[in-house]
Formats: structure tokens, C-alpha cells, sequence
């Protein structure tokens, strides 16, 4: 079983681009594959690409608002965790 660490939450989720804007609690790197918890359901995704202030970013550290698509539905304030 692996473990699991809360890297930040669902800030914003626009439901015609199937894009989630997330705020950033813990460090992120493209490759990971994250955990969303929303009340309809959990589901895991792997992050292919990321941007941060509308550059693709590799990485991405506390503080930062990152965009990714994502393949279902959320909600704001929906937590987020990384598998480590």
C-alpha cells in the first residue's frame, strides 16, 4: 500500500475545459500521480503537464496556483494528495 501526503487543494474547476486550478500546499512534479477526494468520488490521475502563470512547468512549490486537465469533475476545496 503506499502512502499518500496532502500537496494542496482545488481552488478553482472550470467544468467546460475539464481544466482544475490547484493551490499548492507541497511540492509538485509532472509524473506524479495524484489523488483527488471529492465527494462524488475519489480518482487518481497522472499529471503529464502542468502550468503555472500560463507557462508548462516541471515542478511546482507551495504557494503556486497550477492548471492541469483533469478527466472528471471537481469541486473547490476538494483535497489533493501525491502518492509518494
Amino acid at each position: 500500500m503506499s502512502s499518500e501526503e496532502l500537496v494542496g487543494e482545488v481552488f478553482h474547476y472550470y467544468n467546460d475545459k475539464g481544466m482544475a486550478y490547484l493551490k499548492l500546499s507541497g511540492r509538485l512534479v509532472a509524473g506524479q500521480t495524484l489523488h483527488f477526494k471529492d465527494p462524488d468520488g475519489d480518482f487518481f490521475q497522472t499529471i503529464d503537464e502542468m502550468q503555472v502563470a500560463n507557462q508548462t512547468m516541471h515542478v511546482a512549490y507551495p504557494g503556486d496556483y497550477v492548471g492541469i486537465h483533469v478527466g472528471q469533475t471537481l469541486h473547490e476545496h476538494d483535497p489533493v494528495f501525491v502518492q509518494a
